[in-house]
């Protein structure tokens, strides 16, 4: 790939990645906050509002600030489908968990192509890669 190529992907990746986000943050919401706390670790509220402040309308906010997000959300999201499956939620709960999950695993997915296009290992945990400090 030549210089162009390479940042012509990795604007399309970045692109990607905030697309990403906004799905995150627009269906984040429609989760009840006692059935979000059994979706991840005690972080993941913290990562979620982090992730939304960064998706602001109207707000500039450095590529760094939100890929660091995205990568706590993706760190802290820990629920499997068959987990949504088998605790017996409501129907409409257990949709929009799984609407989230769904885009979380986008957001995943996102970050690992970004990772390889920039040569810097897979995905959320990515050695040297922005994250929560603490």
């Amino acid at each position: 790939m030549d210089m162009g190529e390479e940042i012509a992907a990795l604007v399309a990746v970045r692109q990607d990645l905030e697309d990403a986000a906004v799905a995150v943050v627009a269906a984040s919401p429609e989760v009840p906050a006692e059935v979000l706390r059994l979706c991840g670790t005690d972080e993941l509220p913290a990562a979620l509002s982090t992730l939304e402040a960064c998706e602001r309308p109207g707000e500039e906010v450095a590529l760094d600030e939100e890929e660091s997000a995205a990568r706590w959300v993706a760190r802290a999201w820990k629920l499997a489908d068959r987990q949504v499956l088998a605790d017996e939620l409501a129907p409409a709960v257990a949709l929009s968990v799984l609407t989230l999950a769904g885009a979380v695993a986008r957001l995943r997915l996102v970050l690992v192509r970004l990772d390889r296009l920039i040569g810097e290992g897979d995905g959320p945990e990515a050695p040297g890669r922005p994250g929560p400090v603490g």
